[in-house]
Formats: C-alpha cells, structure tokens, sequence
C-alpha cells in the first residue's frame, strides 16, 4: 500500500453523509468510480471524526426506542464498514497534542454548525478537533475541509484561522424525502 499524503479531511457529517446518505454530495464525492482511490486522492478522516460519529450513535440508542435502535445499528454498521475502509488505506489521521491545544485555545470560542436535518448547534471539543486538523494541516500543509455549508463558521474560520473548505449544499428534508418518494 502506498502511504496517503493527506489532501483533503471530511468533516463529520460529510462522513456520515458518505457512509449512509446515497443521494448527497458527499456520498457521490467520495466514491466517484472515476476518481482515484482514497489514498491517490488524499481523501482522509480525524480519528476525532470516528469518536465523534460513535457519541451519536450511543446518544441515539439511549432512548430505548425500537426506531432509534434499528436507526443506531444501522449507522453503525455502515460507518464501521467505512472506517474500516479508511483504517486499511491509512486515510486516519490521529488527534495529536498540536491539535488538542490549537483546538482547545485557537477555537475556544462558540462555533455555530447547521447540520443536515436543518438544526444547528455549537461544536463541543471533537469537532473544533476536526476543524484544527483541517487548519493545521498535515507536515505545515493545511487541508481541504470537506463539509456542508457553514455560512455562520466558516468565514470567520476562514479570515481568523486560513481554513480551505470545499462546502457542500445541505438538502432540505423535502427534497430528501421527493427523492426517496
């Protein structure tokens, strides 16, 4: 296997998106068959992204519903094929100290994200962990965040920080659901 020079980071709902969501951009983006693999390509997560995606899935089969537990496994189940995918290319990339503390001092402030289903909410540590890794990069070479559109986080990160970010366009439920229907 050849080693991955890191080029691009999926932020955690890209992720999400490219594991379950077949109709998003994200999706479509990472396994393009005309584009090279993953490796070739630079395409690469935050082992922060994984923890991350692991907190929603606890958080979603605590409420002991049917529903939210078939919805648990079934997140689980795809996100663990797709990290494994990426854990045997080498397309993770560790939490190491120098973004702990980026993340912990240069982000320590309100960071507001909108997520897919059209909620918004601040970023806890694991995501402004994400965030860092895209800001400072790989060997002095920053990344290409990979995310949804954040018109309230990303200019500010931009000016402030110098973060490159490729946006996708978030899709309404309605247009979710006119596809599925």
């Amino acid at each position: 296997m050849r080693p991955v020079f890191p080029q691009f980071i999926l932020g955690t709902d890209a992720f999400i998106g490219c594991c379950i969501h077949r109709d998003s951009e994200p999706y479509h983006w990472v396994w393009d068959p005309s584009s090279a693999n993953l490796n070739e390509r630079g395409v690469v997560i935050s082992a922060a992204t994984i923890e991350q995606v692991h907190d929603q899935i606890r958080r979603i089969a605590a409420s002991g519903r049917r529903d939210d537990l078939d919805a648990a496994k079934h997140l689980q189940n795809s996100i663990d094929k797709v990290a494994t995918l990426f854990r045997q290319k080498g397309c993770i990339l560790p939490i190491t100290d120098e973004l702990f503390v980026y993340a912990h001092v240069a982000l320590d402030f309100s960071i507001p994200y909108r997520r897919r289903d059209g909620s918004a909410q601040t970023l806890g540590l694991l995501e402004k962990i994400v965030l860092a890794t895209a800001i400072v990069g790989y060997r002095d070479q920053p990344l290409w965040l990979m995310d949804y559109s954040q018109p309230e986080a990303f200019p500010r990160l931009r000016h402030d920080h110098g973060l490159h970010a490729h946006e996708f366009q978030h899709r309404s439920q309605r247009q979710i659901q006119g596809v599925a229907s």
